[in-house]
């Protein structure tokens, strides 16, 4: 007979469970709760019941018994947290890995390592199931509570800069980042090497590009040399991000290939949904938008079972910008409310801010102006609370694009000029001319011909000093500036515009019937012009 052949009570009824319960003395119950213990302990699978081990431990100390001393279930409850703790977080039951979690940073035997350590991890699962306040207040608590070991300081700081980017306070990040990395002085170079790969996160949020990318590579280099690889697992993960932004996929890509390289063993908690959801960010960027819907859903499935609901609705969003990119702005629409919905209850605010964008730009594509307005200019407001500048420079320009399509050419000129001035104040170049040509793309809507050629050729020259790879933007203004100069007799401009704007579609892979509808758009607009212009 098993050891609990003769230990079963059965109840028809909790209410007469507890009342059975209760007709012990406490000093009764105490006793049973130890022997309990003892029995479980013994269990051959008792590595599925570590929760239950430590309740009753601590049931046990309720009252004086006999079985075993207060200090040794004081002891085993924390260790059967600790392991409660991890095979919850291993199995991603995030609910009973924070109960764990919270219990062993408030244990009464827990040193100053042991608590933070807690703290940190609870704040990870606060973070991941979309309680992004709760996870800021966890680490704030800390840090205030007082914790001696500057090293320890410093992981509380990391920790509390990643959920304030998530709340969209990249001013307060920066302050934090400034702390951590006074308390990592004279510390581990690990620890530095984090402050560095955390600012770099930050800076690129606000729109700092290079100073983000320069970074990164620094502790990419740092990490790869030391043989660091989770570290170097997250500066990649970054540097990736970075690449994709300045159309370097090539590298991005390879980047993700060493990564992938890395052996198990050195590398064991891979954080695999972030590699497919950017891997399916390089695809889409790139047009393969077939590539792009498997990368994303495999990306949704690993995040669904992690039960990690914030990225589950950044993917959800990704998945709309394939159905847009698709000619079907009604299931991309759908997907945007579908992500705009769980990044609004997780409290992530750029990420909202971000989803309300999306829902404005498919509301154009349906033609219904004014909702697509509607939802602009709530996102250039969200962005405007979490100081993410560059972020509400391309909000502030989408309204101008809305208001053009109302009809309003004098109000939308006025928001690119808005865009311009933010993305000038954030430091965002590439921006700047992005908006300078939509700012020109509104005066040939208006027929001023040859304002519209000025600031065209403005923003190519700036786009031109920037370096960048042929990418829509620069096929867009190319292809509106030919136009403009076309309008004034200027043939041979025009023809010399239509010639590279050729170069770059070919670049791009622009072609008529292309999957991405922008894309395809601009090259009929190009063919368009070729023809009239006799460019062959």
């Amino acid at each position: 007979m098993g050891p609990f052949a003769e230990s079963a009570y059965l109840f028809k009824h909790a209410l007469l469970r507890d009342a059975a319960y209760q007709l012990h003395l406490p000093t009764e119950r105490a006793s049973l709760h130890a022997l309990s213990l003892l029995a479980l302990e013994a269990h051959p699978e008792a590595a599925h019941f570590f929760a239950e081990l430590a309740d009753h431990a601590l049931a046990a100390q309720a009252a004086p018994q006999t079985v075993l001393p207060s200090s040794e279930l004081q002891t085993r409850e924390l260790a059967f947290l600790q392991r409660a703790a991890a095979a919850a977080l291993a199995a991603f039951r995030n609910e009973d890995a924070a109960l764990a979690l919270a219990r062993i940073r408030e244990h009464p035997l827990a040193d100053e390592p042991t608590r933070v350590e807690a703290g940190c991890e609870e704040a990870s699962v606060h973070l991941n199931c979309g309680r992004v306040r709760q996870s800021a207040e966890l680490l704030r608590g800390m840090m205030a509570a007082g914790i001696r070991d500057r090293s320890l300081q410093t992981r509380v700081l990391l920790r509390l800069v990643g959920s304030s980017q998530h709340q969209g306070e990249l001013e307060g990040a920066l302050s934090l980042l400034e702390q951590a990395r006074r308390a990592a002085e004279g510390g581990s170079e690990d620890l530095l090497v984090q402050v560095k790969v955390a600012k770099a996160g930050v800076l690129g949020r606000g729109g700092n590009l290079p100073e983000a990318e320069r970074l990164c590579r620094e502790a990419l280099e740092a990490t790869r040399r030391a043989g660091r690889w989770p570290a170097f697992e997250r500066c990649a993960l970054d540097l990736a991000r970075l690449l994709r932004e300045r159309n370097s996929f090539d590298e991005a890509w390879q980047l993700l290939d060493e990564v992938e390289q890395v052996p198990d063993a050195a590398l064991r908690d891979r954080e695999r949904p972030g590699w497919a959801n950017a891997r399916g960010n390089i695809c889409w960027r790139q047009g393969k938008t077939d590539e792009a819907e498997l990368w994303y859903r495999k990306a949704l499935e690993l995040h669904r079972a992690r039960g990690n609901r914030l990225d589950e609705g950044v993917v959800v969003l990704n998945l709309g910008n394939i159905w847009n990119d698709r000619h079907q702005p009604e299931r991309a629409l759908k997907h945007y409310l579908m992500g705009a919905e769980i990044l609004r209850e997780t409290g992530y605010l750029p990420g909202y801010a971000l989803a309300m964008g999306l829902c404005g730009n498919a509301c154009l594509a349906l033609h219904r102006d004014m909702e697509g307005l509607a939802y602009f200019r709530t996102s250039a407001e969200l962005y405007s609370r979490t100081g993410a500048l560059s972020d509400q420079s391309m909000q502030e320009a989408n309204v101008g694009v809305a208001l053009s399509a109302t009809g309003d050419e004098v109000g939308a000129e006025a928001q690119f000029v808005k865009a311009e001035q933010l993305a000038a104040r954030a430091g965002a170049s590439r921006w700047i001319a992005s908006h300078r040509s939509r700012r020109a793309g509104s005066a040939l809507a208006q027929g001023r011909f040859e304002e519209a050629a000025g600031l065209f050729d403005s923003a190519i020259a700036a786009t031109r000093s920037l370096g960048e790879k042929p990418n829509m933007r620069i096929l867009s203004s190319l292809t509106q500036a030919a136009s403009a100069h076309l309008h004034l007799g200027h043939h041979d401009r025009a023809r010399d515009l239509c010639r590279e704007a050729t170069e770059v579609a070919v670049a791009l892979g622009a072609c008529d019937g292309h999957p991405n509808r922008s894309m395809a758009d601009r090259y009929k607009e190009l063919q368009e012009l070729k023809a009239r212009l006799g460019v062959t």
